[in-house]
């Protein structure tokens, strides 16, 4: 068989994920593997024809054959299979995605394929999506996500390290005068940009591995070139390495391009991106055991866990217990098993430890007066009354930046002289932090933006020790209304409220994602988010410096959307806590209510009649579109007893009994069904009709109701 090809199909633009597996299944038969692609097209390409070749043979197919798009794109379908398949490629199979294109202006699909191949005995084999959290991989997505400098994401879908293997056009002589050499390479015109800015990188030289810091820019230092220039500095490398072909893989984005006024701020700014791109990033939740997990609180734990998992870095519980007047006992165990509940577990923390052990800051306060010592020493504080205080600069002024925010200055002489070390020996809050984020080697801080008029005190002391300060990430606080926080006041603030209203923690977690936060590119239309979905988009551009407005109408139609989706076993035993009595077939009343619930708290008023009939006057057996009243119900129900009498207890069964019925009085089922439902529940509306509470009370009960009903009709 080995004269005959199996061919896969495809412009395989990027080799993604969903690609391998059409290359994967062409390898998998008894044909010898081949591919029929075009060559790249103008622009926009993910890769170039040479790095789309290599990636192809590293999955062992080395017959590739490449047309231009001009050649074939005036083939009819019919054309395209005997010209091209038959008669070019001695095809024995093809396989291609489900969403191939081909023939004359692209109109024909994997279907039409199929039935054109079995014409000439060549076996199809059609690929269904490849799919990463429920979400379709495609090229087109992949381009979209790298337009966004969302490299990591782009190489999950891509299931590589996104690379240029480009040959070496220049270098930058101003970034050689100050100690950190580069390589420029030109970007391929046809080649899709990724945002223009400064991302970490792999560089292979040689056949070994660097680390890399590149820059996608405009830059005018290869030549005369003015396009977009990838230029990297090989951390460790500094040969000559011009007129030679390297690889250089972009693994994340690290910021966008900016001016520098002078070499300093340059050599500076190298020096951070290095740091940036190379190190572990560490995030930490670092919450006060004072109460109950307010929701506020929990978007910062989830937004400083996502932002640490997105980039394979560290979660830190930290428990911040300083503040003994405000300690209530049993609340540390609130704050791990909100924490479990929600799928937030942490890398280090008290109960799992960690090399910066111990995580409770009780603990820890012997080691806060050295570094109170210092800033003494060096007249940054001192100390007053057996207390120890910052003191404050009187003049200039004290500036930072916040991922949010932005540039932040403010004048010295507003700021106060704040506590460090209270009487008691205990360090205050303000102090804590600051050391403790510094000796857990803390990278990027995510809290409320009420910190952010304390910011500067911190800053002042990372300068007086000598640190230098991590990343700040300030967010808005959540509304109740334009004027007023969410608080407990004003109603319902804490993650234990919404559970107990029946809320699904998976709804919770995605709403208050949303609150303050909003996703960008392909999914800033999507509003459902799972936690596995939202590390992959989460990202620190889509955080608002507006405060959000807590809305529990949308909140309901999340969380009803979740319950929606839950399989009917699970959505059981959910639901059977709010069902005080559950009636004799509870499955038939679970599939009823799923669809009508929105928090599982609504279930207990919908299911009231269970027990007992609930009261009714007899003008609730009115219903215009039903053309049923009292009169005609007494009718229908004893009808309705025959029925049951000389039918199978089937639903499917009763409800045929009940349409011929009907038909014989020119009227349709509900005739009978809405009387039914009245005897058997005293409501008007119920979880799936009459019908189904029928089944689910089963016949002696529904028996008994109706007998019952039609009594009360004849005595009225």
């Amino acid at each position: 068989m080995k004269n005959k090809f199996c061919v896969a199909l495809g412009y395989f633009d990027g080799v993604h994920l969903g690609h391998n597996a059409v290359l994967k299944a062409a390898i998998n038969t008894e044909y010898e593997p081949a591919v029929f692609t075009f060559n790249s097209r103008e622009k926009n390409n993910i890769t170039t024809d040479e790095a789309k070749q290599k990636l192809i043979n590293s999955l062992g197919i080395e017959n590739i054959f490449s047309y231009d798009f001009e050649e074939v794109k005036n083939y009819s379908p019919e054309e395209f299979v005997s010209e091209i398949l038959v008669k070019k490629l001695n095809a024995g199979a093809v396989v291609c995605g489900y969403d191939f294109r081909f023939g004359k202006d692209a109109k024909a699909g994997a279907q039409e394929l199929t039935k054109l191949c079995n014409k000439f005995d060549i076996e199809t084999i059609i690929i269904p999506p490849v799919k990463i959290a429920d979400t379709c991989i495609s090229s087109s997505l992949i381009r979209a996500i790298m337009l966004t400098g969302d490299i990591a994401t782009a190489n999950i879908f891509l299931g590589y390290e996104h690379f240029y293997e480009l040959e070496i056009v220049g270098g930058n002589m101003l970034g050689r005068t100050i100690g950190f050499p580069t390589v420029n390479q030109n970007m391929p015109e046809n080649c899709v940009f990724p945002r223009l800015g400064v991302y970490a990188s792999s560089v292979f030289v040689h056949g070994k591995r660097y680390k890399g810091i590149t820059n996608i820019g405009v830059k005018p230092t290869a030549g005369e070139n003015k396009n977009v220039t990838i230029e990297t500095h090989i951390v460790g490398y500094d040969g000559d390495l011009y007129g030679k072909t390297i690889k250089v893989s972009l693994l994340k984005f690290i910021r966008a391009e900016k001016k520098f006024n002078n070499f300093s701020e340059l050599s500076k700014q190298i020096e951070e991106d290095i740091k940036m791109a190379h190190y572990k990033i560490r995030t930490r939740f670092a919450p006060s055991p004072t109460g109950f997990m307010h929701l506020g609180v929990l978007r910062t734990a989830l937004y400083a866990w996502l932002f640490a998992k997105k980039n394979n870095g560290t979660f830190i519980l930290r428990i911040e217990d300083t503040d003994r007047a405000r300690y209530v006992e049993g609340t540390v165990d609130v704050i791990y098993d909100t924490l479990k509940t929600c799928g937030l577990h942490w890398n280090e923390g008290p109960d799992v430890g960690g090399d910066f052990a111990p995580y409770i800051q009780s603990e820890r306060k012997d080691s806060y007066m050295k570094y109170a010592e210092i800033l003494i020493e060096k007249g940054a504080a001192y100390k007053q009354d057996g207390a120890v205080f910052q003191k404050m600069p009187t003049s200039g002024s004290t500036s930072f930046h916040d991922e949010v925010f932005g540039e932040i200055t403010v004048n010295n002489e507003e700021i106060e002289d704040q506590v460090l070390i209270k009487s008691d020996g205990m360090p205050t809050y303000n102090f804590a932090n600051v050391i403790d984020d510094h000796l857990m080697e803390i990278t990027h801080i995510i809290r409320g933006s009420e910190f952010l008029s304390s910011t500067p005190k911190y800053i002042l002391l990372y300068e007086a020790l000598g640190w230098k300060p991590p990343v700040f990430i300030h967010v808005a606080p959540i509304m109740r209304d334009a004027s007023n926080k969410l608080s407990k006041r004003d109603g319902d603030a804490y993650f234990s409220d919404f559970i107990e209203k029946g809320y699904l923690v998976e709804a919770i977690i995605n709403y208050i994602a949303l609150l303050g936060w909003s996703p960008r590119g392909t999914e800033s239309e999507n509003e459902f988010f799972t936690l596995s979905e939202l590390t992959k988009v989460f990202n620190l551009d889509g955080i608002s410096k507006s405060p959000a407005i807590f809305d529990e109408v949308k909140m309901r139609a999340i969380n009803a959307h979740y319950i929606r989706n839950l399989s009917p076993e699970k959505f059981k035993i959910l639901a059977l806590p709010f069902i005080a009595n559950p009636p004799k077939d509870v499955d038939v009343l679970c599939a009823a209510l799923q669809q009508r619930t929105e928090v599982l708290t609504d279930i207990t008023a919908q299911v009231n009649f269970v027990e007992n009939v609930c009261e009714y006057e007899l003008d609730l057996y009115n219903n215009k579109k039903m053309k049923t009243t009292p009169d005609t119900a007494l009718s229908a129900l004893e009808q309705t007893l025959a029925i049951l009498r000389e039918t199978e207890f089937i639903r499917d069964e009763i409800f045929e009994a009940f349409k011929d019925a009907a038909e014989i009085l020119e009227r349709k089922a509900g005739y009978f069904l809405y009387p039914l439902q009245v005897a058997l529940t005293g409501k008007s509306a119920v979880p799936g009709g009459g019908l189904d509470v029928l089944i689910m009370l089963g016949r002696d009960e529904a028996t008994k109701r109706i007998n019952s009903a039609i009594m009360r009709l004849k005595s009225s």
